[in-house]
């Protein structure tokens, strides 16, 4: 048998066409079974939109929703980043989010009959994913009390209690109040959120103004303040937004942390009327110091610069025979900037613009519909695993460029954020020996209008 296959290998070593079959053969169901789990994924995709839209059709009763009544949505646009100092670095990427309505969040993903099952086995909101550090978490004493406890520790209840807490008690969102979420959810069994933010919205009430000055009920505690938000008023130009709770991640030491963006919050320094973008969009603008350790490229003595447009804008319009007042819930943008607290420069910002997704070829018209959501996942099936490959290419291009790392302020690591060292030692070492890193270089890359 020795022999044999002795002689069958020489015999392929003297035919050089044979072995280039057999290599290209070899190649061809390797890149096959490469290939298998990215057919496979979009065919799992629409098979389960398709049975979502089906069972919905069939078997829901005549009360429930139709797609197009739902506030939720799936919103899609780019975002940039650039980057001033000590390098300039920037870049842009396609990016889509959820923006949901925590009111509809049960019936759509965690209800028993959810409006999108069986698409969100593949796509879920999962509220473990949010208020990690058990932020408005109040937990219940004896058995008897649990489920008690879980009604009253929902997401939105938490988002209530965090505020308040934070405003000392000077503010608290009533139940009545909308709150939406733009995040990403869990694609496929994995979730990663570099920052989720959740809007919180004014009442449908008259001349409503949320600063400091109209809360007469809270001066006598105003002395007591540690520190004091400064509030510019500009009734004319004032949002639909009443606090927004900004909810952040790092990479790779996997924590997060939440600001609370309100006048009254102990997290702001000055909350003021923003830009107007075209079309009379306005915003909203916060300013506030940096106090989480985001980025191991950037130091924590910065301050924030952050605003949002609102979601929710009315556009007013004139003709000749009538005065007509619509809502602007079709985009959302926010620009975020770090200013340098030593020298007041620039050295940071980013900036996303994304748009309601509405599938114009459906009869129900629907950022929500299961088709629109199955198309967007079909694209970028791994989403949150393609934003982590981003996060980390563009931290290794600064790392070439120069920019200096700097370790985590309280020495917090983890499996991910030791292997990560563990790999980067022989890049410093490289870098030490050549003596620094390589000039200052630019990369294009798309920016705030």
């Amino acid at each position: 048998h020795a022999h044999t296959h002795t002689h069958k290998m020489i015999s392929l070593l003297s035919n050089p066409q044979q072995m280039n079959m057999g290599i290209k053969a070899t190649l061809f169901l390797l890149i096959l079974l490469l290939s298998i789990p990215f057919l496979l994924l979009p065919l799992l995709t629409i098979t389960l939109a398709l049975i979502t839209i089906l069972r919905n059709y069939f078997f829901s009763s005549s009360s429930s929703k139709s797609w197009s009544t739902y506030n939720s949505s799936l919103y899609v646009g780019r975002v940039s980043h650039s980057r001033h100092l000590p390098v300039k670095h920037s870049f842009s990427y396609p990016l889509f989010f959820m923006f949901l309505d925590l009111d509809e969040v049960y019936s759509l993903f965690q209800s028993k009959r959810a409006t999108l099952w069986p698409l969100n086995v593949i796509m879920q909101f999962y509220e473990k994913d949010h208020l990690k550090n058990g932020e408005g978490l109040i937990v219940g004493s004896e058995k008897k009390e649990e489920e008690e406890v879980e009604t009253k520790n929902d997401l939105t209840i938490r988002i209530h209690r965090l505020i308040t807490e934070k405003t000392n008690g000077k503010y608290t969102p009533s139940s009545t109040q909308k709150i939406m979420l733009l995040t990403h959810l869990s694609y496929f069994g994995y979730c990663f959120n570099p920052v989720s933010f959740y809007f919180i919205f004014k009442e449908k009430k008259s001349d409503e103004n949320f600063t400091k000055e109209n809360d007469n009920n809270n001066n006598n505690n105003n002395a007591n303040d540690e520190t004091t938000t400064t509030v510019v008023k500009d009734n004319d130009n004032e949002t639909e937004i009443e606090a927004i709770v900004a909810e952040v991640s790092n990479t790779p030491w996997e924590e997060m942390s939440c600001y609370v963006l309100h006048p009254h919050s102990m997290d702001v320094d000055v909350v003021k009327t923003g830009r107007t973008k075209k079309d009379k969009w306005k915003s909203m603008n916060y300013i506030f110091p940096k106090k989480f350790h985001v980025s191991p490229f950037m130091e924590m003595d910065f301050l924030y610069d952050w605003t949002f447009w609102d979601p929710f804008t009315t556009t007013t319009t004139t003709t000749t025979t009538a005065t007509t007042t619509t809502p602007n819930n079709s985009k959302v943008a926010v620009s975020t900037s770090m200013i340098s607290k030593s020298t007041n420069d620039l050295y940071f910002n980013a900036y996303f613009e994304i748009q309601r997704k509405n599938n114009n070829n459906l009869s129900s018209s629907s950022g929500i519909h299961p088709l629109t959501l199955a198309t967007q996942l079909i694209q970028y099936p791994l989403y949150c695993i393609i934003i982590q490959i981003w996060i980390h290419i563009e931290a290794f291009w600064l790392f070439v460029k120069g920019v200096p790392f700097i370790p985590h302020p309280e020495g917090s690591e983890t499996a991910a954020s030791k292997i990560i060292a563990s790999l980067m030692i022989p890049f410093f070492t490289l870098k030490e020996w050549l003596g620094g890193g390589v000039d200052d270089g630019s990369s294009k890359g798309s920016k705030e209008d």
